[in-house]
């Protein structure tokens, strides 16, 4: 009978050691999940602003732009303050692209990924060849940026 005692304190201690084992290990396993969940993150950095000069509606009989378009694929991490499309009718606009020192039209609604339009109905110059135009935005840092400008030839 001695020999089944034995045994039986032997299996209890086995199962206090193994619990204590388990706990520690737990314990171990939370401490790991709470560092490591506290660890910095990186920060994964804004793509950097990219946006094009959509195309110009013009009325059917001709004479008149209808609309502008801005197209927005990414903003940048620095906040938008103004944008829109930017142009003027010279015959030479193919070497001088208009900026802000020509007519403007600045968008008033605020800036959405993708496609933003514009109701304009800007008459064209009797005696007009050629309309460049190109989106501007303007940044709050005061940086102005361009798009790749777009020439219509009458």
């Amino acid at each position: 009978m001695p020999d089944y005692h034995c045994r039986k304190d032997h299996m209890a201690m086995i199962t206090r050691i193994s619990m204590a084992h388990v706990k520690f290990l737990a314990a171990l396993l939370l401490l790991c999940a709470t560092l490591l969940s506290c660890a910095p993150r990186h920060e994964h950095p804004k793509p950097e602003l990219a946006f094009r000069t959509g195309p110009a509606v013009f009325m059917k009989l001709g004479g008149v732009i209808n609309t502008f378009t801005v197209i927005f694929d990414e903003f940048g991490p620095e906040p938008i303050e103004e944008y829109g499309i930017v142009y003027k009718f010279d015959d030479n606009v193919q070497e001088n692209h208009p900026d802000l020192r020509n007519q403007k039209v600045a968008f008033d609604q605020p800036a959405r990924q993708y496609s933003n339009d514009k109701i304009v109905n800007i008459g064209i110059p009797v005696g007009s060849h050629a309309l460049g135009y190109r989106a501007y935005v303007k940044l709050k840092d005061g940086r102005v940026e361009y798009a790749v400008p777009i020439v219509v030839v009458f």
